[in-house]
């Protein structure tokens, strides 16, 4: 008698344990699983990417697009040197970011924010500049002998990204702009893009690159830069504008590329 009551004692245990798991299990982590559960129709369109690049002698940025150990679709970039490491997180399904930055092996931020709070377009910004730096043309090599791809898959992200700012009421603005002979802005584009001038081939006759971005002009329309006559321009001062006729590249681009020049 005594066994059989320790037996139903435990059982109403188990019974009561499970009960609770369900109750309080957020209902989301129940519904994504191991990433098996996420419906596709609720995950965001964009490619599942692993991606780095070298930042100097002892950093690396990195980009990841996929699901996570708890089964979400994230958006993560990170920036890592020699001494510090600032990871960007954002859950693609509910749309907060998780900030985590350590310096020397401490601690130095650690937070989450939502949409429509406060600093979290600027998150959205520096999570762009990450991946603007990863599109950079100089990164992705074979052999060391010519370039082979711009991963033009993530300018999608980054307009993903633009999109995110303007639902927070933030219309972004242009990281490098070209101009023709009268001075009117006939091409812009924003940080981590590669654009084929088209139509408009040879007719840029001054450009303009904010501070802290740089600007690629190409005399041909393909990617490789080391085969062909190219013009590489860093801003440095809000107002400056450059005259191409001053560097002997004035009628001359075909394509460019616009990217942060420094994280």
């Amino acid at each position: 008698m005594r066994h059989r009551l320790r037996l139903q004692s435990t059982q109403k245990v188990l019974r009561n344990l499970i009960i609770l798991f369900l109750v309080v299990i957020p209902a989301h982590y129940l519904e994504a699983g191991n990433g098996e559960g996420l419906d596709q129709a609720e995950r965001v369109a964009l490619p599942e990417l692993s991606l780095t690049a070298p930042y100097g002698n002892h950093g690396l940025v990195s980009l990841f697009i996929g699901i996570d150990a708890y089964g979400f679709q994230v958006l993560e970039t990170k920036f890592v040197n020699f001494v510090s490491e600032t990871r960007l997180r954002m859950n693609l399904k509910y749309g907060y970011i998780s900030v985590d930055e350590t310096s020397a092996g401490e601690i130095q931020e650690h937070y989450t924010l939502r949409r429509g709070v406060a600093g979290y377009p600027e998150l959205i910004e520096r999570m762009q500049a990450h991946i603007s730096y990863i599109v950079a043309a100089d990164r992705y090599r074979w052999m060391g002998l010519s370039y082979v791809s711009l991963h033009p898959e993530l300018n999608d992200v980054i307009g993903y990204l633009d999109e995110i700012l303007v639902s927070e009421g933030i219309e972004p603005e242009p990281d490098c702009v070209l101009y023709n002979d009268e001075h009117v802005a006939q091409w812009t584009s924003f940080g981590g893009m590669y654009q084929s001038l088209g139509w408009w081939n040879d007719r840029a006759e001054r450009v303009w690159v904010r501070p802290g971005y740089r600007l690629i002009l190409l005399e041909h329309d393909r990617f490789d830069i080391e085969n062909q006559e190219s013009l590489d321009l860093v801003g440095a001062e809000a107002q400056q504008e450059f005259i191409l006729a001053d560097f002997g590249f004035s009628n001359r681009t075909s394509a460019f590329i616009c990217q942060v020049a420094e994280l």
